[in-house]
């Protein structure tokens, strides 16, 4: 992804991402269409705040496994940025989810190892994926009823608290419906 600054005979800036041009208009129009879905977000993240060092309710599961889970998918990353060894030594979610351990990977050089960095990394970017997919088919408000309806759900509302792959999968196979839709309605 290119980012390219570009200054014309006016002061204003105007950004290209890729092959869209991002200007201050485009900007205020995005924030306009997408109040009520940003409001519910905001909430929803800050519900996730406060218990965002938290363990999620022991409920959430029958098994251990989303509480392990979580130590398994970044032990590995966090091995890498804390001692600079990475290697499948000592598990194989580098091999199952490589894209994931790069994504955290760059989150915790840019900002810390802890819990709540890599936690933060993935309630962000999911919400944001959400947002993504409600613009894509032209109906921004879905993104807060998707949360209004689906996050605030038990399991899905403690799941938000796992930095864990499966939560952004699933904003990422919704990106994906949303540019399918795309494709099928023009």
């Amino acid at each position: 992804m290119n980012i390219i600054f570009q200054f014309p005979n006016t002061i204003r800036a105007n950004f290209y991402l890729g092959a869209y041009q991002i200007t201050p208009f485009l900007l205020k129009d995005f924030f306009a269409k997408n109040i009520p879905a940003l409001l519910v977000i905001l909430l929803f993240l800050g519900l996730q705040l406060s218990f965002i060092k938290a363990d999620p309710h022991p409920d959430v599961s029958t098994s251990r496994g989303p509480f392990t889970d979580e130590g398994l998918n970044t032990h590995q990353v966090r091995n890498y940025v804390n001692l600079g060894e990475w290697g499948v030594n000592e598990g194989d979610n580098l091999i199952k989810s490589p894209l994931y351990n790069g994504y955290m990977a760059v989150a915790m050089k840019t900002f810390d190892s802890s819990r709540p960095t890599v936690r933060l990394t993935v309630l962000i970017t999911t919400l944001l994926l959400l947002l993504w997919f409600g613009n894509l088919i032209g109906h921004p408000n879905l993104t807060a009823l998707f949360v209004l309806i689906g996050g605030f759900q038990f399991h899905i509302f403690q799941f938000f608290h796992f930095s864990m792959v499966e939560m952004l999968v699933n904003g990422c196979i919704l990106v994906a419906i949303g540019f399918a839709y795309r494709f099928l309605t023009e």
